[in-house]
């Protein structure tokens, strides 16, 4: 009986060798036909890269030379090889706004946000296309989500950069009050050195907030007396605010002329305003009686080019005319001695006569313009 036995275990011995065998020809066969497709797929990728290498070049090439029709082609096929890199749909959509074709590139660009929502460079790109075709809301929607988006730590200059690019398209746009907004956020971003707060002034006054924006120059001239963007700012934010002795320190030496011509009207307040601190009765008189003779005059002369009976609020011409008149004869030192409200209820007729002879006659003089300033400085206006 042994011997059967060893036979039955030398075949079964032979069938696993067997099977040992094929099992690995088949595990060596598959290694390979892995390595095989591996390879095959790198060669593609590598085959696929250099393509599209070689169309982005010439895309390119074309765009620079502006045959751009051409420069779209070649990034197009450039970018369908790379479909997974920016900087190929970034320059694909450059080129089709570059050949007309806009509405394409938005497109690509919108493609692209779908995949990378909070991109900055993609919705900064979206925002400049939507700002040259004229859609201001889809323009400050995108310049807002590139602000808010997601930017490397190295592109903090970029960031203030772009901010300064949307503030300057929503004031060529009219609105002021959100492009303030936007410099505030600016102006706390900036570094605390001259340069940055000349910007933020520059920046300031563009935006309507004179205040602040002498604030800024003031900070800088504090350091830096001389510096002359500093001293331009500074006048015109005190011009605009009303502060018109600082006008004058500020514009002293400038040569320009709007700092000249804001300096000469800013004399002219100073000089003419009755309500000039440490000033006599007399003076006051003086001053007063100046204003609203000068105010007659140029009222008389606007009366003799336009119909008498043209309305001036709730009088007519004729009533003011003879309402200047009377407020002239009844004016001296004792008067102003006797009622505080002289001076007001002077300059508020002045305001009024000149305010006709600014509408009715334009333009008004520079002297006639200090003196709406004069009124406008203690609230007297119309």
């Amino acid at each position: 009986m042994p011997e059967p036995t060893s036979v039955r275990l030398s075949d079964l011995s032979r069938i696993i060798h067997r099977e040992v065998v094929l099992l690995a020809v088949l595990s060596v066969i598959a290694a390979g036909g892995f390595v095989a497709t591996q390879w095959a797929a790198a060669n593609n990728r590598t085959r696929q890269s250099l393509d599209a290498t070689a169309w982005f070049d010439r895309g390119q090439a074309r765009q620079a030379e502006g045959r751009t029709a051409e420069a779209v082609a070649s990034l197009a096929r450039a970018a369908a090889r790379r479909p997974d890199d920016w900087t190929y749909g970034r320059s694909l959509a450059t080129a089709l706004i570059a050949d007309g074709q806009a509405a394409a590139a938005r497109q690509v660009l919108l493609r692209w946000r779908a995949r990378r929502p909070e991109d900055a460079d993609v919705n900064t790109q979206l925002a400049r296309l939507e700002a040259g075709s004229g859609d201001v809301t889809a323009a400050i929607e995108y310049y807002e989500s590139a602000l808010h988006g997601r930017w490397p730590e190295s592109a903090a200059t970029s960031r203030l950069e772009l901010r300064r690019e949307l503030i300057g398209f929503q004031l060529r746009h009219g609105l002021a009050a959100q492009a303030l907004s936007q410099a505030l956020v600016l102006a706390a971003n900036l570094p605390d050195e001259p340069a940055a707060h000349v910007d933020a002034g520059q920046l300031f006054l563009a935006t309507g907030d004179a205040a602040r924006a002498l604030d800024h120059f003031t900070r800088v001239l504090r350091l830096d007396p001389g510096r002359l963007a500093a001293r331009v700012g500074a006048t015109e934010a005190a011009f605009a605010i009303g502060d018109y002795a600082r006008t004058l320190a500020d514009a002293r030496g400038l040569t320009d002329q709007a700092s000249r011509d804001r300096a000469g009207i800013a004399a002219a307040v100073v000089a003419s305003d009755p309500l000039e601190p440490r000033l006599s009765f007399s003076e006051r008189e003086r001053r007063l009686a100046s204003v609203i003779d000068y105010a007659a005059v140029q009222f008389d002369a606007c009366r003799q080019q336009s119909p008498p009976s043209t309305p001036l609020g709730a009088r007519s011409a004729a009533g003011l005319a003879a309402a200047l008149t009377d407020f002239r004869a009844d004016l001296s030192p004792q008067r102003l001695r006797e009622s505080s409200d002289v001076i007001e209820r002077g300059l508020r007729l002045m305001s009024q006569a000149l305010d006709a002879v600014r509408q009715r006659c334009p333009p008004l003089a520079a002297k006639g313009d200090a003196l709406v300033r004069v009124a406008q400085r203690h609230g007297a206006v119309q």
